[in-house]
């Protein structure tokens, strides 16, 4: 398959202990994953599976537009990249990959906006030193010049690890996670920004959370999508 020509952001951030998708080392000074990774990327939506993917959301909660920019399967090279983004401290594979996202949202016309990454409670952020998608609006931003907030959306309550959790209990931990800690200007476009949506059920709380603030138009991005299109 032919790499889309968004996916060139992964060039974009030094990753010092080798390919995050394969494991193999390299020398050259590259960002995220090894060139063989990044040819052979495996899982880039489709244009169908993009609309498929809205049309999904848009039955949740309310929305403008909805990318993602992989197809997440098990063991694969999008699960060691996401990875390595939450647990190996790999902040600048999330910003190089949000530049990627970025390129996406470009490619795709995605409306400019405000980025308003998917908090994290203050206790893991503390224990992980740093918000990844955070780190992936970041990476957005450096391509699209669009501002990131990371003051708006708040979350209430503090979820343990849900990768032992059925998609019913990911959907009731969800549940009223978020609050906004002021009111959204309605004439803002808000994206939602986050690694990845395995449910919908946390993009749907955070745009509850918006909506209740005054947010009109909503928007919701990530990286990798485990839903099947």
């Amino acid at each position: 398959m032919r790499l889309p020509s968004f996916l060139s952001g992964f060039s974009t951030v030094f990753s010092p202990k080798g390919c995050p998708g394969c494991g193999s080392p390299y020398s050259e000074t590259l960002d995220g994953p090894c060139p063989w990774c990044r040819l052979h990327f495996p899982s880039a939506l489709t244009p169908v599976q993009q609309q498929r993917l809205e049309a999904l959301l848009g039955q949740r909660f309310p929305l403008e537009s909805a990318l993602a920019l992989a197809k997440f399967c098990l063991g694969g090279r999008v699960q060691k990249m996401l990875h390595e983004i939450k647990y190996l401290g790999g902040y600048r594979l999330a910003w190089g990959l949000g530049r990627a996202l970025g390129r996406g949202c470009e490619a795709l016309g995605l409306a400019p906006g405000c980025l308003v990454p998917v908090p994290l409670h203050p206790n893991k952020l503390k224990k992980r030193g740093y918000n990844q998608s955070e780190w992936i609006a970041r990476g957005m931003e450096s391509v699209l010049s669009w501002s990131v907030d990371t003051e708006l959306l708040h979350r209430v309550h503090e979820a343990g690890s849900q990768t032992r959790l059925t998609v019913q209990e990911r959907q009731r931990n969800a549940l009223q996670q978020f609050s906004c800690t002021r009111d959204a200007d309605p004439c803002v476009h808000w994206i939602l920004v986050d690694d990845m949506i395995t449910t919908g059920a946390t993009l749907e709380s955070c745009a509850r959370a918006l909506r209740e603030a005054g947010a009109v138009r909503i928007s919701a991005v990530s990286l990798a999508c485990e839903i099947d299109l």
